[in-house]
């Protein structure tokens, strides 16, 4: 496991939360859905990647 960029993902999850958090207080949960599925697909896209490399 790469630790530095296990370290430059904090951040930008915390980010990531705080979105979250303000897309549900503003619309509701739909949104949130939608975003926590494109997030996953985004991330399986990474570690597919990695794993060709």
């Amino acid at each position: 496991m790469n630790l530095g960029s296990a370290r430059a993902a904090k951040p930008l999850q915390i980010t990531g939360y705080i979105l979250l958090a303000t897309a549900f207080l503003v619309r509701g949960w739909i949104p949130v859905l939608l975003l926590v599925i494109i997030a996953l697909l985004v991330e399986r896209r990474k570690t597919a990647a990695g794993e060709e490399r």
